[in-house]
């Protein structure tokens, strides 16, 4: 039994090393959400309205989200919570139902090709300095050398600002 057991810790310990060595995105700085009033919670309700992805704010009934995100989620299990920079105060912000999700028709998980959905709102979100549109990039607002390399982009979205590795 002790061998199975120490067995078990191996794997378990080299399976979440492993994990650890994946690339994410971790860092970052907290900022205020009035500096990103595009981006919004999405929570699944029967898992306790949990955290589990983002979106941005296409218009006052629509959210672009990832394809991987929404997949196998029925709209009635979810809501969008825009507005507030703590994902877990629900009396913050705004707390809309989703009506609908469309994914990408070509969508593929294997590869993640056309990784992106909308999410239809069940009732209009009211704009303010907290909750507005993503701004779209075209020829007037960037750069000629946007694409060049070195060039910093900026995204956000709620992570970790650093990497906890377990060791059992």
């Amino acid at each position: 039994m002790k061998k199975i057991l120490f067995i078990a810790v191996i794997l378990i310990s080299i399976k979440l090393n492993s994990k650890a060595q994946t690339t994410n995105i971790v860092g970052g700085t907290i900022i205020d959400i009035s500096n990103v009033p595009w981006q919004v919670s999405l929570k699944n309700i029967s898992a306790g309205n949990q955290h589990f992805c983002g979106g941005s704010i296409l218009s006052n009934t629509w959210i672009l989200t990832a394809a991987h995100c929404v997949v196998g989620i029925n709209a009635n299990n979810l809501k969008v919570h825009a507005g507030s920079s703590n994902q877990t105060n629900l009396l913050e912000g705004q707390y809309i139902q989703a009506s609908e999700i469309k994914i990408h028709p070509n969508y593929n998980p294997l590869t993640n090709d056309n990784d992106i959905a909308l999410i239809r709102l069940s009732s209009p979100l009211s704009f303010n300095e907290n909750v507005n549109l993503i701004e779209y990039a075209n020829d007037c607002n960037l750069p000629d050398n946007y694409l060049d390399p070195g060039n910093i982009a900026s995204l956000s979205g709620w992570g970790l600002q650093q990497v906890i590795r377990l060791m059992l």
